[in-house]
């Protein structure tokens, strides 16, 4: 497959990363033009989960019935639709059910997008191909925060979400061109074969895996990267939305290392290595979030560079690269889709408590228990997650 062809694949990818983040800039200027407390807060950011579970739950049967190619041309199709209703909206309710179409849509090609990309490629490229449909995901998270920043003198929110409208045209028109990764007719498994005693050990690996990739504290630090930065002592907006755009910088330039080093190094050393990491700097972040100095500010936004770093290389493109690995083609689809659910589950968890969390247990106790949820899955890595790297998908 060309690079083009590449570039078209991932734009899904995209896609979902500018979905996810441009919500952090515009909830500056939406929580106080609707009046939202940190629970509606939570609520609104929230909502795209609840499509998105929705959508993950989907999306294997989706693959199966209509293919991968099909699959990926009516993700598009939703994506697009949502962010029409989200920038016509004139009452919080209809940002909500815009955010929640838009969410069935991530959660759909969260299960398709990496699965395609492992299926067209050879085993030993494998890696970095779905390595690079991370890469898409960071530049997407990196985009969203840069047109906030651009937008956020004026507090334009819909034009934050509006440029949202292009690359959803882009992916559904450029996917008209692209091949099918597996016959039509290719025979798929139950839902019982999934759960056969030769396949559990997988299936619990897989479901784990993303479960701590949430509880790790991740997406809240995406969705809430401004208010963070506000809460440790940046007081202008524009200000802590430009600090985001370092974090997605970061972010961005962090999973390139994944791309050059999970094929050479393989999946485990990437993860340990990029957990403990993150382990380090959520401790020193929650440090910094006591705000008793005047370097918190400039400390807190040291270490946020440092754990999306980690995270970046490690934590963020491996989970979806080994799930798709560890089933063969007739269960894939229920595999990924049964284990993205539980992503998204956590994936909702994590941003609906955050700002209760932050009010409640404080900033600092926030951060402290993200922490000890990396200390839990750096053991389990380590103790249960075997090497995928250069294994045939078969």
């Amino acid at each position: 497959m060309s690079f083009w062809k590449y570039c078209i694949a991932v734009l899904g990818a995209f896609q979902f990363g500018y979905t996810i983040a441009v919500m952090a800039g515009a909830l500056l200027f939406l929580a106080p033009l609707f009046e939202l407390d940190a629970t509606r807060q939570g609520f609104l950011v929230s909502a795209v989960l609840i499509g998105a579970l929705i959508g993950a739950a989907c999306a294997g049967m989706l693959a199966e019935k209509y293919g991968r190619k099909r699959a990926q041309i009516i993700i598009a199709a939703v994506m697009l639709v949502g962010t029409l209703v989200i920038v016509g909206a004139g009452t919080l309710e209809a940002i909500v059910v815009g955010r929640m179409i838009q969410g069935l849509g991530i959660g759909a090609i969260t299960v398709v997008g990496p699965m395609y990309i492992a299926e067209v490629s050879l085993p030993e490229h494998r890696g970095k191909n779905v390595s690079f449909y991370q890469l898409s995901v960071t530049f997407g998270i990196l985009c969203a925060y840069f047109v906030s920043y651009l937008f956020s003198g004026e507090g334009a929110w819909r034009w934050m979400f509006a440029v949202g409208i292009v690359p959803a045209i882009l992916h559904g028109v450029g996917f008209l061109s692209m091949p099918e990764s597996l016959p039509l007719n290719t025979q798929n498994g139950s839902w019982k074969d999934l759960f056969q005693v030769r396949y559990r050990p997988r299936l619990i690996a897989a479901l784990l895996i993303n479960f701590f990739q949430q509880l790790s504290g991740i997406n809240a630090v995406i969705y809430f990267a401004p208010s963070i930065f506000e809460m440790c002592g940046f007081k202008s907006a524009t200000t802590a939305i430009f600090s985001a755009v370092l974090i997605g910088l970061v972010n961005f330039l962090s999973t390139i290392i994944s791309i050059f080093l999970v094929d050479r190094a393989g999946r485990k050393p990437l993860l340990l290595v990029g957990l403990a990491g993150m382990v380090v700097s959520l401790i020193a972040l929650a440090l910094a979030c006591l705000g008793t100095y005047s370097a918190a500010p400039w400390i807190a936004t040291g270490s946020l560079m440092v754990y999306v770093g980690c995270f970046a290389f490690g934590l963020g493109p491996i989970p979806q690269l080994i799930t798709s690995e560890m089933f063969p083609h007739h269960l894939r689809g229920k595999g990924a889709s049964l284990s993205m659910i539980v992503s998204w589950v956590c994936n909702f968890f994590v941003v609906f408590t955050f700002m209760d969390l932050t009010t409640y247990v404080s900033e600092t106790g926030t951060f402290l228990l993200y922490a000890l949820f990396g200390m839990i899955a750096f053991y389990f890595i380590w103790k249960k997650i075997p090497e995928t790297k250069g294994t045939p998908l078969e």
